[in-house]
């Protein structure tokens, strides 16, 4: 027999419950789509790629607003994969985003934005800027 008061506890318990449950499932659906970016530009389907990568921003930016922490990440992969393209007309801005959404999520003296530095570098090293690459890995 559930009196007034252990109704009222479990219902405070499924509701926490559940409010904990969303955010873990949306965090794995992000991470599931940036993994299937991450397979399609290693099998060299950088078209499908880009796409994946724009429809993740869209439904990630909807649900989390602009400045959240998978932000600098898909700045980094676009990047990258126009850089595979061969389309360069947004490649400095991209990574000149990925290091502000980094720096404004993180901190600048996070470890997550040294990582974001870093990454910045290795496509830098990529796109055969070896000057560019050098400096933002003294930064790290």
């Amino acid at each position: 027999i559930f009196t007034p008061m252990k109704t009222s506890k479990f219902g405070y318990a499924l509701v926490l419950a559940i409010w904990l449950a969303v955010p873990a499932f949306a965090q794995k659906k992000y991470d599931n789509t940036l993994k299937k970016a991450d397979d399609l530009y290693q099998d060299g389907a950088y078209k499908k790629a880009l796409k994946t990568l724009q429809s993740f921003k869209k439904s990630v930016t909807s649900k989390l607003g602009q400045q959240n922490n998978y932000m600098p990440q898909y700045y980094l992969r676009y990047a990258k994969t126009n850089l595979a393209l061969g389309v360069l007309s947004n490649f400095e801005s991209s990574l000149e985003s990925a290091l502000s959404s980094s720096q404004n999520v993180y901190g600048e003296n996070s470890t997550s934005y040294a990582s974001t530095l870093i990454d910045v570098a290795a496509i830098y090293n990529t796109y055969g800027n070896y000057r560019e690459a050098r400096s933002y890995t003294i930064k790290a």
